[in-house]
């Protein structure tokens, strides 16, 4: 339940933290350390998405 943006950070949650933490961005009662890394990512992931992704394929050269 909670649509692509709970799975969006469901993943991120259990790929940082393990699979335990899938859950964590709902609870409350998560350390300040841990809501600091969530909402982090949460912040950069909306500015991803409102923004486009940013420039840095051309950073790298690819050979093909």
């Amino acid at each position: 339940p909670g649509g692509a943006d709970n799975l969006v950070r469901a993943t991120y949650a259990a790929y940082n933290g393990g699979p335990r933490h899938i859950g964590r961005h709902r609870r409350e009662d998560n350390p300040a350390s841990l809501r600091a890394i969530d909402d982090a990512f949460w912040q950069e992931f909306n500015q991803i998405r409102e923004q486009g992704w940013p420039p840095v394929a051309r950073c790298f050269s690819v050979v093909e």
